[in-house]
C-alpha cells in the first residue's frame, strides 16, 4: 500500500528523529516520529469513538505543535477536518459545528473557557476534548488517546478538509469535499503545486506566519509535511519575528 504514497510516516520510517514541525517563537519542537505515532494513536482513538470515513471533526486550536498533530490524525482516520478561527464568538462556533454535522471538537482550553457554557448549551451531542490545561468534567485529548496504539488503521483513507468561506455574505458555507476514497498519502495537487513551483522536498524549510485554521497555511504545511519537509510556525505573526525566523 505504501509504494510510492507520502505522508509523515513514511518520513518517519527514514529519520524518525528530523524536525517536522518548529515553533518559532519557543523554539518547541515536534519530529516525524512524533508525528506519526501521535497521529497513529489519535486516529485509533478516533475510531474508537465510532466516527467512520467522511465524518466531520471541528478543530480550534491556536498556533502550536498541536495543530498539524490533530490535522494529520483526522486525515489519518479518513476524516473531514473543519478548521475554526478562534476568533469566533460562540454562536459562530456552533452554527459551523451544526452546519458541518460535527460529532466531535478539539478545543484549546482557554479558548473553551470563553465558549463552553454556550456550546454545551446549543451543540450536546458534540462531543468536546481538550488541549492544554484541564477543565472538570471535560476530557484531555492526549490523555485519552495514550492507550491506544500508535500503529496505523487497517487500510487507511485519505481525509480531507472541509472548509468555510468567510460569512461576508451571509453565514459561513461549507465546501464539501469529494468523498474520502484515496490511500493515505495519496497527495493532493497542492502538493503538486508545491514541487513544481518552489521544488519543495524533503530538504526543505517552509516559514508559516499566519493561522492555521486558515486554508492556505494549514494546506500548505500540510502539504510540505507529506514532501518531508520542516515547517517552522510561528505562534503569532509580527514582522520583526518573521524575519528573525527566516534569518535562524
Amino acid at each position: 500500500m505504501e509504494g510510492n504514497w507520502k505522508y509523515p510516516g513514511t518520513h518517519a520510517a527514514l529519520d524518525r528523529d528530523k524536525p517536522a514541525v518548529i515553533m518559532a517563537g519557543s523554539g518547541e519542537t515536534l519530529t516525524f516520529g512524533e508525528l506519526h505515532d501521535g497521529a497513529c494513536r489519535l486516529s485509533q482513538f478516533f475510531a474508537s469513538l465510532g466516527l467512520a470515513r467522511g465524518d466531520s471533526i471541528a478543530i480550534c486550536l491556536r498556533n502550536s505543535v498541536d495543530y498539524p498533530l490533530v490535522h494529520w490524525a483526522a486525515t489519518y482516520a479518513g476524516l473531514h477536518s473543519v478548521l475554526l478561527s478562534f476568533h469566533l464568538r460562540s454562536n459562530e462556533v456552533g452554527y459551523i459545528l451544526e452546519d458541518s454535522a460535527a460529532k466531535v471538537l478539539i478545543i484549546d482550553s482557554e479558548i473553551y473557557d470563553g465558549i463552553g457554557a454556550d456550546l454545551q448549551e446549543r451543540c450536546p451531542d458534540v462531543a468536546r476534548y481538550l488541549v492544554g490545561a484541564s477543565r472538570p468534567g471535560l476530557p484531555n485529548l492526549y490523555e485519552s488517546a495514550a492507550d491506544f496504539p500508535a500503529v496505523l488503521l487497517e487500510d487507511p483513507i485519505q481525509g480531507q478538509d472541509l472548509l468555510y468561506s468567510s460569512g461576508t455574505t451571509g453565514v459561513p458555507k461549507g465546501i464539501q469535499p469529494p468523498p474520502a476514497q484515496f490511500p493515505l498519502g495519496h497527495g493532493s495537487p497542492l502538493v503538486d503545486m508545491q514541487q513544481e513551483a518552489y521544488g519543495a522536498d524533503e530538504n526543505t524549510v517552509y516559514l508559516t506566519p499566519a493561522p492555521y485554521y486558515h486554508a492556505a497555511p494549514s494546506g500548505s504545511a500540510k502539504a510540505m509535511l507529506s514532501l518531508g519537509a520542516t515547517v517552522v510556525l510561528m505562534e503569532k505573526f509580527d514582522p520583526e519575528g518573521a524575519l528573525l525566523a527566516i534569518e535562524q
